[in-house]
């Protein structure tokens, strides 16, 4: 089974959108349902309880509702320990270093996200004693690992 992370921008989409068929929504879902292993960490999930708490997401989600979507990611994703905190590999945003981070620790083969321009750019990120983490958007995963 293939091993990634899904980057939290793509995580609040799902959460946000409407569609049910939306590529996020179904990304989520395939994710809950075991069909990839999907990781987070300490920081991812404390980085979505500050994003989906602030006052401009109310009008579309509750307070409830978002805890209890980031609850869903505690119980079927799995969390890493964070250990890699220290690591300077995205060097045009230093807050992507983290999710870059859970990658390499999970030795996940992707990291799925939809920033082009932080992300998507450095295309592959190799560190010794790790599997090679492809840094892809949503399409291309889609593309890469069809359902």
């Amino acid at each position: 089974m293939v091993k990634v992370v899904v980057d939290s921008n793509l995580l609040v989409s799902a959460l946000l959108s409407r569609d049910p068929t939306s590529p996020t929504v179904q990304l989520f879902r395939r994710a809950v349902r075991g069909n990839v292993s999907a990781y987070t960490s300490p920081f991812q999930l404390s980085e979505l309880v500050d994003v989906l708490t602030r006052p401009k997401f109310r009008r579309s989600v509750s307070v409830q509702d978002a805890m209890r979507f980031i609850g869903l990611i505690k119980e079927t994703f799995k969390v890493g320990e964070g250990s890699y905190r220290d690591i300077e590999l995205v060097p045009k945003d230093a807050k992507d270093n983290p999710t870059v981070a859970i990658g390499l620790e999970a030795n996940a083969r992707y990291l799925i996200t939809d920033d082009s321009k932080h992300l998507l750019s450095l295309k592959v990120v190799l560190m010794p004693g790790h599997k090679p983490l492809q840094l892809v958007s949503l399409g291309d995963f889609n593309r890469l690992e069809p359902t």
